[in-house]
């Protein structure tokens, strides 16, 4: 007969400040303001000024803090995030060179800001008012990934353009030889990351896709706990997203849906914790109302893991709390949720999470960090539910 020991829940944005990361002197950080994206420059006095980017492109998600084995097993090794300072000795800042400065690139823009390992010292934005308003900030832009790629004097690229973008992108950055950071999903389709695996293998560039969660040091801990049995034989783990408000139209149409937006996250997420492959998966979804959206509003899917893990998740694009992120987890022996975003609090986890995988990607990569394989399995998984609808 089993027991169950314990249940806790878990808040992760309580605190107004990361306390291992306190703003220093011309930093920047992200914050709310009636909808749009406001980077705040921090002054040591701890008053501060503000400066509203509305520059993001309608083609980028509004800010949401917040995707030779095809379906590898995720790996279970376990590194502290802390246990990478040590590797910082004598070691130069990264330059970053960042190609889209829509609203998830400035949101990677400001997070990166509070590095002193990092820095963003070039970026690709090829709309000429977005490109005067960075560079009035002092920072070097350029209007296409050719010129940047041209112009070198960078370490590494991150990708931050729409999801359509990806491959095009990936393809002309890989051309260089230098590392490359790319926001998930990796392209809308598995033929489409799986020729972004192909253009890096040919390039030997080294790839790392930003599933920032991978980061999130109570997520390392919950898996940590689960690869060590202490839920026992899991059961059923339930992964949340729901943002505030939608995209723009114009975004939504170019996503590849809220499957491939949206649910990549969680299909990764569940993945990582439980280490299984999903073997199966069915959705459902909630079609958008708008005339001039092809899009859904809401969704959900379930899935069966290699363990015989049931994994399930709910998606949508309306949350009057503003946005939330959350995971539980129910094992034989053990409970646990953890609502990493929640409410009005949350940026901090973003910011700090965004900022750990860049210094990460910058030292070579990390044990938990998303590879291409793993983008191929979250988007072989959510196209697998397009197709069975057709």
């Amino acid at each position: 007969m089993f027991t169950l020991r314990t249940s806790r829940r878990v808040c992760l944005t309580t605190s107004s400040e990361c306390r291992n990361h306190p703003p220093r002197f011309g930093q920047t950080k992200l914050s709310r303001d009636s909808g749009k994206a406001t980077l705040t420059s921090l002054v040591s006095s701890g008053c501060s000024s503000r400066a509203t980017f509305t520059a993001g492109s309608s083609l980028n998600k509004t800010f949401s803090p917040p995707r030779s084995n095809d379906s590898p097993r995720p790996s279970t090794t376990s590194e502290s995030i802390e246990n990478t300072s040590a590797r910082w000795v004598s070691r130069p800042v990264f330059r970053l060179g960042l190609v889209g400065a829509g609203r998830m690139g400035q949101t990677h823009l400001a997070a990166i800001s509070t590095s002193t390992k990092v820095a963003v010292t070039a970026i690709v934005e090829p709309r000429a008012e977005v490109a005067a308003s960075l560079s009035a900030q002092g920072l070097v832009t350029y209007e296409s990934t050719d010129a940047l790629v041209a112009a070198g004097g960078v370490d590494g690229f991150l990708v931050a353009t729409p999801s359509a973008f990806h491959v095009d992108a990936v393809r002309r950055l890989a051309s260089s030889g230098l590392p490359i950071l790319c926001e998930k999903p990796a392209g809308l389709s598995v033929s489409e990351a799986s020729e972004i695996q192909r253009i890096v293998g040919d390039s030997q560039s080294r790839l790392q896709i930003g599933y920032w969660r991978r980061f999130v040091p109570s997520l390392r801990n919950l898996k940590a706990r689960i690869d060590a049995g202490t839920f026992g034989r899991l059961l059923v783990i339930h992964a949340s997203q729901w943002d505030h408000r939608p995209p723009a139209p114009e975004f939504r149409n170019t996503s590849g849906g809220i499957l491939v937006d949206m649910g990549v996250h969680e299909v990764d997420m569940i993945r990582w914790i439980s280490g299984n492959d999903v073997l199966s998966i069915s959705a459902n979804e909630l079609m958008s109302q708008e005339s001039a959206v092809v899009d859904q509003d809401a969704g959900v899917f379930t899935m069966r893991l290699s363990t015989e893990t049931l994994g399930f998740a709910t998606l949508g694009r309306f949350y009057p709390d503003n946005d939330f992120v959350g995971i539980e987890v129910m094992g034989e022996l053990e409970h646990e949720r953890i609502d990493i975003i929640a409410g009005n609090a949350g940026d901090d986890v973003l910011t700090m999470a965004l900022r750990e995988q860049a210094e990460a990607f910058a030292l070579g990569g990390d044990p938990y960090a998303a590879t291409i394989d793993d983008a191929i399995a979250a988007l072989r998984a959510v196209n697998t539910t397009t197709e069975m609808r057709r």
